[in-house]
């Protein structure tokens, strides 16, 4: 990456050093000093120079990348009394994405994706128009599935804000048409051959992490580009989503188990991402989505024999729950109204999750307000 950056890094680095030291005169000085720092030209530059440069340790690295974030977050916005000029802006913009992408620490790596939303939310689309298009080149061109991570981790730090939009208006959906044109083939491609490389994980824990963070991610995407509105070209390309995401679904790896009784595993998460999704088409394009509804159930009614009461599984238990209410509301009803399809939903689901478990009573002691 190349940075035009004159500023004394190493000074930069000492004190962002010394802004976490345990002496709080010396962390009082190096907050005073990061204060004059942060009003000199391209200083923006030299943190993330500093982030990419060898020998530098994490801890300092990290500083650097949360000072970074801030900078983006309060002084962005050319409203404020003090922001950052058109022309340092320009070059993070020509340099950051690079920044992200190359760092090797994944903490760093999100806490600059972040950032990178933050511009967006002043830059994007109009004075930022080749963000998606250098992010698409980054995973689209890369086996790398960390590359892919955290260009895909960006794209949806972005995307979000489709997501909970109030009304699809016309320069939305100006916008949007603009990024699914250019997004929604190398998604599409992105999730495919990714789920095909899952057999050739063998079951080990790493690759797939690896995997499945690139398809929660991927999934994640898809819901920000469908909320207000399915394309015409999610469209037509349905049927390889979905059977990708039905391959998705009848997934099961040990390896992927969560062993706190508590935090989802990764498999998890995904399943319950993809069960977002799929009651978000349900909901939404329910005539476009029927060829699917049948299998769906069919994989969303085997898993929920499977899940456990335990509180990792909660909110696999309540997408699931979500999608087969929808499904309860369409022509395909029928498909529950099996009794003995309704006692397993009662014994197995309903009642395990209004029993009042031991977590439950904990929450409450510690912080009844809360609880309810």
């Amino acid at each position: 990456i190349f940075f035009r950056v004159k500023m004394d890094i190493q000074t930069v680095a000492t004190t962002l050093q010394n802004s976490y030291h345990q002496d709080k005169g010396v962390r009082k000085q190096a907050e005073e000093t990061l204060k004059q720092f942060r009003g000199q030209p391209k200083f923006t530059q030299a943190l993330l120079r500093l982030i990419v440069t060898e020998g530098v340790a994490d801890p300092v690295k990290r500083s650097a990348a949360v000072y970074f974030k801030n900078l983006a977050k309060y002084h962005w916005d050319p409203r404020e009394e003090f922001h950052i000029s058109d022309g340092d802006k320009a070059e993070v913009r020509s340099v950051v994405i690079d920044c992200m992408i190359n760092c090797q620490s994944p903490q760093i790596r999100t806490i600059l994706s972040d950032a990178i939303a933050k511009i967006c939310d002043f830059d994007f689309p109009e004075n930022w128009p080749d963000v998606v298009p250098t992010l698409i080149s980054k995973f689209s061109t890369t086996q790398d599935l960390n590359v892919c991570n955290g260009s895909l981790y960006t794209a949806h730090s972005i995307f979000k804000r489709y997501r909970i939009a109030l009304e699809l208006t016309l320069k939305t959906q100006q916008e949007l048409l603009a990024i699914i044109g250019a997004f929604g083939q190398p998604l599409l491609d992105l999730v495919e051959r990714t789920t095909q490389a899952i057999p050739q994980a063998g079951g080990n824990k790493g690759p797939l992490e690896q995997i499945f963070r690139v398809l929660n991610l991927a999934v994640e995407c898809f819901i920000d580009l469908n909320t207000l509105d399915i394309a015409d070209w999610f469209l037509a390309n349905l049927t390889r989503f979905m059977t990708a995401f039905l391959t998705l679904m009848g997934c099961n790896f040990p390896a992927l188990d969560s062993p706190d009784d508590e935090l989802p595993g990764l498999l998890d998460e995904n399943k319950a991402v993809i069960l977002k999704c799929i009651t978000l088409c349900l909901e939404k394009f329910d005539e476009d989505f029927q060829p699917y509804v049948e299998k769906f159930t069919v994989a969303v009614w085997e898993l929920l024999q499977s899940v456990s009461p335990q509180p990792k599984h909660d909110q696999l238990c309540v997408e699931a729950m979500g999608f087969l209410t929808g499904v309860s509301r369409t022509i395909y009803h029928k498909l529950l109204s099996d009794q003995e399809k309704q006692k397993v939903i009662c014994e197995k689901i309903i009642i395990p999750n209004v029993e009042l478990r031991d977590l439950d009573l904990e929450m409450f002691e510690d912080d009844p307000i809360e609880y309810i």
